[in-house]
Formats: C-alpha cells, sequence, structure tokens
C-alpha cells in the first residue's frame, strides 16, 4: 500500500459552488506547480459544495465528508493531517468549524473574511472564543488570516475578527497583500500559504 496522505479542505466563498476553486481559482495548476518545485508536501485537496447554511455544513463537512473521505482514500485520520482553508463565506465557515469542532483540524487559513462586525451574532461568536484559546493553541500549527487590502470589501469585518482572535488569546497571524475581493488575491494566497502547511 502507498503511503498516506494528508488532506487540505479548501473551502469557496457565497455565491459560488465547487467550481470555483477549480476554474476560477486554478487551484489545480497552482498546486501542481507548488507540487512539481518541491514547495508543498503531497496531498488530497478536498473542495466540497458549501452552498448551503453556514451551520449546516459545518456539521455536514465533519460528520460527513471528512468522514467520506478518511474511509474512501488511503489518507491519515489524524488533525494533524488535516488543513481548513476557505475564502469569503468560506472562511465563516472555517471560523465557524473553530468555535464547533477546532480539534478536528490543526492548521487554519482564513482568507478575505471575517464575522460581521457591529452585530449580535459577532458578539456571541466572540464571547465563545475564551474558552476555547488554550485547547486550541495547544494542537492547532498554523491559524492565518488573509485580507486583499483595504479594498477587500471583508477588510473592516476582518480586522475586527483578527482583532477579537488576538485579545482572547489565539495565536494566529495576519497576511494583507493589494488586490481586493478577488480571485487574483486568493490565487496568490493559495500559492503563498500552502507551501506551510503540513511541515
Amino acid at each position: 500500500m502507498s503511503s498516506k496522505l494528508p488532506v487540505l479542505y479548501l473551502l469557496h466563498g457565497g455565491g459560488d459552488n465547487d467550481r470555483g476553486w477549480p476554474l476560477l481559482g486554478a487551484a489545480g495548476l497552482i498546486l501542481d506547480n507548488l507540487y512539481a518545485n518541491d514547495k508543498i508536501s503531497p496531498m488530497i485537496v478536498v473542495m466540497p459544495d458549501g452552498h448551503i447554511d453556514t451551520e449546516v455544513f459545518v456539521d455536514d463537512l465533519c460528520e460527513n465528508i471528512v468522514p467520506f473521505i478518511e474511509s474512501t482514500y488511503n489518507v491519515y485520520t489524524d488533525p494533524a493531517h488535516r488543513a481548513l482553508s476557505g475564502l469569503s463565506n468560506g472562511g465563516i465557515q472555517t471560523m465557524n468549524v473553530i468555535l464547533k469542532q477546532h480539534e478536528m483540524f490543526d492548521w487554519y487559513i482564513v482568507l478575505s473574511s471575517g464575522w460581521f462586525a457591529d452585530t449580535d451574532a459577532f458578539e456571541k461568536n466572540v464571547a465563545k472564543l475564551p474558552s476555547i484559546a488554550q485547547d486550541f493553541n495547544n494542537h492547532v500549527k498554523l491559524l492565518i488570516f488573509t485580507q486583499g487590502g483595504p479594498e477587500d470589501i471583508a477588510f473592516k469585518n476582518g480586522q475586527e475578527t483578527v482583532r477579537a482572535f488576538k485579545e482572547n488569546g489565539f495565536n494566529c497571524e495576519y497576511f494583507e497583500a493589494p488586490g481586493g475581493h478577488t480571485w487574483f488575491t486568493w490565487r496568490y494566497n493559495l500559492r503563498d500559504l500552502t507551501p506551510r502547511l503540513f511541515k
């Protein structure tokens, strides 16, 4: 039997579907080139259709999609070999996994996203952070937030969300580059940040 592989679960944004990353995001081309140049570890990349209610998707990902992948393919089945990344609404889904089942993944990348600031939902989510920060830091190897500069429509929400994570004790990084809330930004994010996974 060949060696087991780690898995990156890569989530699209609102109004998009599972064709977003392969087609508009050029994920296959970007990742193939990284692999050909020995910049990433061999991995399986799962790009599910997350165009359903965010909370429903979080449960579906953790209770159905991940178990299906792990029972069907020759992959590792531990958090150290699972990564989760999402853009925009997929970033919200990623953060909601952190709130609900952070122990499932050791690698998190949130692209151009943030909980909607100045809302009751924002305050409710932030209120959950202190109780999970220590356990999260004990096992998570990477949590990084990105923005496409001030022109990114998620910029304010993203800034407020990162501030909340940092103020509540989460070990996290922040990366910003011009490009706005566009595939131009996210393609470069994928190129620049995927090499940090599974190291």
